[in-house]
């Protein structure tokens, strides 16, 4: 017979509350495990999904800042997602953060396309164009669509001093051979 009180019971049970779209009621319930655990990095991560879910991104930006000064593992997704928080709050201050973040969960996991939207975004709010289109180039290569990829990094390169890390970038994009797309 299984424990349903135990904590891996409560994680689930509030990880449902949250993905069948009770924000308030899965609140309660993430933060009756983190009165137990308040080092665990995966509680403050549910919290901070569910305060994404909650349109409340301040907050959710400092549940997810815990969980990744808590996860042993950086874990780039964690990172990510603060970066995405951060960007949602919408000010100049949080975007220049959200990049940072973004960049650093780039880094340990650079094939996530989703993550270049967001970076794109970011640099976007901050009007850094060259960058914007480059992470937007990024995006469309590691979701397999070279040719618009190609396209993008064409746009970004001009506006990029030749020679610099980002006009490089954008020349290895081009430069790619175009086989098929990723499946």
């Amino acid at each position: 017979r299984q424990n349903r009180t135990s904590v891996a019971a409560q994680y689930g049970d509030a990880q449902a509350t949250f993905v069948f779209g009770n924000p308030r009621s899965a609140l309660g319930k993430v933060d009756a495990l983190l009165k137990e655990q308040p080092k665990n990095p995966y509680f403050h991560e549910l919290r901070g999904d569910v305060l994404m879910k909650a349109n409340r991104p301040a907050e959710a930006a400092k549940a997810y800042a815990t969980a990744v000064s808590l996860d042993p593992a950086k874990s780039g997704m964690l990172m990510m997602s603060y970066g995405q928080a951060l960007l949602a709050v919408g000010t100049r201050d949080s975007a220049e953060k959200a990049v940072q973040q973004l960049r650093k969960g780039l880094d340990r996991d650079p094939e996530n396309a989703a993550a270049y939207r967001y970076l794109a975004q970011a640099y976007g709010q901050l009007g850094d164009i060259a960058e914007a289109e480059l992470a937007t180039a990024d995006g469309y290569y590691h979701s397999g669509d070279y040719e618009q990829a190609k396209i993008m990094a064409a746009r970004a390169q001009q506006k990029f001093k030749r020679g610099t890390p980002g006009w490089v970038r954008a020349q290895d994009i081009i430069n790619q051979p175009t086989g098929k797309k990723k499946k």
